[in-house]
Order: C-alpha cells, then structure tokens, then sequence
C-alpha cells in the first residue's frame, strides 16, 4: 500500500523524506506527535535504519513505540514544577532551603533582596557566609529536622543591610 494511502497528506510527506535519509544511510531517532482515528493524540518513539531483505533489496525498519503517557506525565511535571516555581519565586515572605551542611539550594528573591542581592548571589553559599551569626546553631537544627524528619518553629533576631528584624523560621 502506497504512503499517502495510510495517512494524511502532510504525514505521507514527511514518511517519505524520512525513507529516503534511511535509505541513504541515515539512522533516525525521533519522537512523532500524531492523531489517532479517534481523534487522541499518540506520541510516538521512532527508531528508523536501513536493512537488506533478500527478497526484496533495501528496506526501511521502523520500530515504533508508544510514549503517549509518559510524554503527557512529564508535561504534567513540567507544568506543577513551574507552578511551584512561580509560587517559590513571588511568594511575599522569605523563603529559603538549605542542604544538612548549611549549603544554600534556593533562595527566592524576598530573601535576597533583604539581604541587598538577588538570589543568584547567595545559593551555592554556605549558611555562614549569609549568617556569620547564628551560623553553628541553624546548621544544627537543619540537622535535627532533616535526620529526625520533623517539623520544628524558631523564632530568631535575624541581621540583616537594612537592621535586625525577628523571623519565624
């Protein structure tokens, strides 16, 4: 059965510029967005080279796999992810996350800003060089919650360019 027999127009198309780079020697890895008859989307994982058939001569081995529903759960991923970005980044209080060494991970832009940067400034340093402070203490409480898996509330007097002011931590 001819190509533009088995799908539309635009898809014949594309099938048959993708059969002649195979059969040029060309080995194509690809992912292919599709409606099925039903009209449902399919994502499609593609893997196309050249083989020899004795009976026939070159050919085309396309081995199709269906992607469909992991390409919709990371595209659900990606949009919670962003979600939770944008509420991280515009959030009006101070937020930040620190590793069990006291690295600074992520810091959104209300903290840096008291802090007279921008977050960029400040993630990737360790808790002492933003805190000289209270340094030994949060380091030590940043411990206790990660190894105990527990949730705990500090109030601290917290220094900052702008003057001290007391958080809830």
């Amino acid at each position: 059965t001819p190509v533009e027999n088995l799908s539309h127009p635009d898809v014949s198309k594309f099938v048959k510029q993708n059969i002649d780079k195979v059969l040029n020697g060309e080995v194509l890895k690809h992912t292919v967005k599709s409606i099925k008859k039903d009209g449902s989307l399919i994502y499609t994982s593609l893997y196309e080279t050249k083989i020899l058939l004795n009976s026939v001569g070159d050919c085309v081995l396309s081995i199709a796999n269906d992607i469909t529903k992991q390409v919709l759960t990371e595209r659900k991923l990606k949009e919670s992810e962003e979600k939770y970005r944008l509420l991280f980044e515009n959030a009006e209080v101070l937020v930040s996350i620190y590793d069990r060494n006291g690295i600074c991970i992520l810091m959104n832009k209300v903290v840096a800003k008291n802090f007279g940067g921008i977050p960029a400034d400040f993630i990737g340093k360790a808790f002492y060089e933003i805190h000289p402070e209270a340094s030994e203490e949060y380091i030590k409480r940043i411990r206790e919650v990660i190894d105990n898996k527990v949730q705990k509330n500090y109030e601290d007097l917290v220094s900052f360019p702008s003057g001290n002011r007391w958080l809830l931590t």
